[in-house]
């Protein structure tokens, strides 16, 4: 009857349904599969490998063994023009307008076996503007200041936090991280970016070398009155907006007077500041104020109307004062004309004290 089990073999079992039926409940969940307490869940153990890259992981991040680390370009494992289909697609002409010279991409993992990942484009540029340029692009775009988000932190260059995103510059490199996690909501994401980013961001920066500045231009605008640690734009091919006509820094300044537009373009010789001078000049409406040393240029653009510049060159130096509050808003006719006389007058006292602090100071 008992199947060779006695009496009390039997009855203990159902003695214990009657006497502690919770905790056989409990045992019965336990059989189904209920999640163990959260200290008994054991993370991923990471195994890393030696960095395969321009500069060594330290402190709370790794390169995962058996992850995929790809290089493109010169002496590199895939030919720079494999990075356009594979990686960038729509994008890659922008990236070789800055003197994109390479490319490295990996997914980077925390010591600790978190369940995240990071993933790194790092792209190097023939020449530390062109480097500075792109990461200028990356945090502008084409969009105005008032509509930029991400901010900056410290670095040993130049770094910005974005939602779940961090780009940065060193010398002729920027890095582009982007945290991943498959088990966290959106929030969640961002919030735990904000807290492992800057500091992979900063080891990867000190590990690369290289130039901490950017642009001389970038350096002196940002010293300037009104003008914001984001409020300064720097292109190494098309200053003023035209094409073929070089590099250059803008910022965008708040002033008690004006809401204004402040721009440097730094060459190496006189010669070619002159011929930056005359080739604006030829490029549509102008006047010279002689007794100024100066001239107001208006420029077309296709996607706006005319933009009125005031110029000055102080040696090698060009620098350019415009207005970015539209006088067009104002109601009258008699109101715009007094807008800009009275702006004119501002744009060239403030060229007047050209060189601004801290740019090249020959005649």
């Amino acid at each position: 009857m008992f199947s060779g089990m006695t009496r009390i073999e039997y009855l203990v079992p159902c003695l214990q349904l009657l006497l502690f039926p919770l905790g056989c409940e409990t045992r019965k969940e336990e059989r189904r599969g209920a999640a163990p307490p959260p200290e008994l869940t054991a993370k991923k153990v990471i195994q890393c490998i030696e960095s395969p890259t321009p500069f060594q992981l330290s402190g709370d991040f790794c390169l995962e063994k058996g992850v995929d680390v790809r290089r493109y370009g010169s002496g590199a494992g895939l030919p720079l023009s494999d990075v356009c289909t594979e990686l960038f697609n729509g994008e890659c002409e922008l990236y070789r307008k800055f003197g994109l010279k390479g490319v490295l991409t990996a997914q980077i993992a925390p010591r600790s076996g978190a369940a995240f990942r990071v993933s790194l484009t790092l792209s190097e540029f023939s020449k530390p503007s062109g480097a500075y340029g792109f990461f200028s692009h990356r945090v502008f775009g084409d969009a105005p200041l008032e509509t930029v988000t991400v901010r900056p932190f410290p670095a040993s260059g130049r770094a910005v936090m974005g939602a779940g995103v961090v780009y940065a510059f060193r010398g002729t490199h920027v890095a582009e991280l982007t945290y991943l996690s498959e088990s966290q909501t959106p929030q969640e994401l961002i919030t735990s970016a904000e807290a492992e980013l800057p500091g992979l961001a900063r080891s990867i920066l000190d590990g690369l070398g290289g130039a901490i500045e950017p642009p001389a231009e970038v350096t002196t605008l940002e010293g300037l009155t009104g003008v914001s640690s984001l409020g300064v734009r720097f292109t190494p091919y098309d200053i003023f907006g035209i094409k073929g006509l070089g590099s250059g820094a803008v910022a965008e300044a708040e002033q008690a007077d004006f809401q204004s537009r402040r721009l440097i373009a730094i060459r190496a010789t006189e010669s070619e500041a002159k011929d930056l001078v005359r080739s604006l000049v030829s490029r549509g409406r102008f006047r010279q104020f002689k007794t100024r040393r100066a001239w107001w240029v208006e420029l077309t653009n296709p996607s706006s109307r005319p933009t009125r510049w005031y110029i000055r060159r102080v040696g090698s130096t060009i620098y350019g004062v415009s207005q970015r509050n539209s006088v067009a808003t104002l109601q009258s006719a008699k109101d715009r004309k007094k807008e800009k006389i009275q702006f004119e007058s501002w744009a060239l006292q403030t060229l007047s004290r050209a060189p601004w602090s801290g740019a090249p100071a020959t005649h």
